[in-house]
């Protein structure tokens, strides 16, 4: 890849990816020394009305700015991703349809998140 000018790439969260079961392929060519890109990662919560404890669990056992590979910012977790609470994202901006369980106290679900000690 990096003979294609591909130096770098960054994982917005989202998609289904939940982490950290489905990262354990790029984990595990991190360890072997061969990742051939720096990338950036972000976490989405996957459970509309269960970001809060998304986000305990994984600050539990990771730390925003750690750097998995050898490389500087060669596997790195940068913290939040698009979404903090699906009841406060943009769903404008999506081709899915809009689910009705965002609908319900943005403004709170967003707090709770935020404000949330690990």
């Amino acid at each position: 890849m990096n003979r294609l000018g591909l130096t770098s790439a960054v994982d917005a969260g989202g998609g289904g990816h939940v982490f950290p079961k489905d990262y354990a392929g790029t984990d595990a060519v991190v360890e072997q020394g061969k990742m051939a890109v720096r990338i950036g990662y972000y976490l989405f919560p996957q459970t509309a009305g269960k970001e809060a404890e998304d986000f305990l669990e994984w600050t539990a056992g990771y730390q925003a700015g750690n750097n998995a590979d050898p490389h500087d910012h060669g596997f790195e977790l940068e913290g939040a991703g698009e979404f903090l609470a699906h009841s406060a994202g943009d769903w404008e901006t999506s081709w899915r349809r809009v689910p009705t369980s965002t609908s319900a106290r943005p403004r709170a679900r967003t707090r709770r998140v935020i404000c949330t000690r690990s």
